[in-house]
């Protein structure tokens, strides 16, 4: 994930590779609060240039891109239909030999 808007703001994938940048502007963090406190994210909020100028946008969209293949962390991988009934499959059930005639 490179960005997350919310409340019609953007904000961009940030470590410590391009923090400069977005200190250089003064650009916050975006931060929630949990349980009564501040829990700042790896996201800091965009410049306003990169909505009026293509090559900006693109310039702030390659740091974000690049933070994110940083930060290291693997894609989910998504459970397939055999996978899932591995999980949930029962033992066998043990036959009864029959009785000889």
């Amino acid at each position: 994930m490179i960005a997350l808007v919310a409340k019609d703001t953007l904000y961009l994938k940030a470590d410590a590779g391009s923090a400069e940048h977005f200190d250089k502007l003064n650009l916050p963090p975006f931060t929630y609060v949990r349980e009564g406190k501040a829990m700042p994210m790896s996201y800091r909020l965009a410049p306003a240039d990169l909505f009026e100028d293509r090559e900006e946008a693109a310039l702030w969209g390659r740091r974000a891109y690049e933070a994110a293949l940083r930060s290291g962390q693997p894609p989910k991988k998504k459970k397939t239909a055999a996978a899932a009934g591995k999980a949930t499959r029962k033992a066998p059930v043990k036959k009864k030999k029959a009785a000889p005639l």
